[in-house]
């Protein structure tokens, strides 16, 4: 046991040493020896890759019919006639925030626990009317004979989707569910005054 002793005696007198010194005010008011140290600024900083690898935030979807009415009038000797095509489609439409496009510099490290985030506006990101989403309720002469022409209505009917989506302010929806969840993220990582703007 004599071994023991004078690494015991060692330690008892650093701890009265420094209990003196606190006593005495040598030492700053905020000093403590057994206080976890805060975080170092330098080991806060995040790449922008990491935030990258979220990609893209698929953070709204709009789905919906949309009635297509197209008509092909025939001139006659007497009088003229329509063909028409009539088609039901139904799609959805995905908008979000493209992260891919970010730079280190759109990521501010104000302090160990405070952040200022600047992402892209959402956008359009996918709008997707699969073929069994077309139901052709009415096709008349030109178009039953006409299949490229019929294709581009179809087409057309994707553009449709995203106006649609627009006016029902899928964008501004998006932005508001993408500030969200990148506040989310950021605070997963450590901050905890978190600032997202949008540009």
């Amino acid at each position: 046991m004599r071994f023991l002793i004078k690494p015991v005696l060692f330690i008892a007198l650093i701890a009265l040493i420094y209990v003196g010194l606190s006593l005495s005010s040598f030492l700053p008011p905020d000093f403590d020896l057994f206080k976890p140290q805060e975080i170092e600024l330098e080991k806060t900083v995040l790449q922008v890759e990491d935030v990258k690898a979220v990609a893209k935030l698929f953070s709204q979807q709009y789905v919906n019919e949309i009635i297509i009415r197209e008509k092909k009038v025939k001139k006659g000797l007497f009088y003229d006639t329509e063909d028409k095509l009539v088609i039901i489609a139904s799609g959805v439409c995905y908008a979000g925030t493209d992260l891919t496009s970010m730079k280190q510099e759109d990521i501010k490290i104000i302090d160990s626990v405070s952040c200022e985030v600047t992402i892209p506006k959402a956008v359009i990101l996918e709008s997707t009317i699969n073929p069994s989403g077309f139901k052709t309720f009415i096709c008349e002469g030109y178009w039953d004979k006409n299949f490229k022409a019929v294709q581009k209505v179809k087409t057309k009917a994707v553009k449709q989707l995203e106006n649609l989506a627009k006016r029902k302010n899928i964008l501004k929806k998006a932005d508001e569910k993408s500030v969200s969840v990148m506040t989310t993220f950021m605070k997963s990582v450590g901050f905890k005054n978190v600032n997202i703007i949008i540009k």
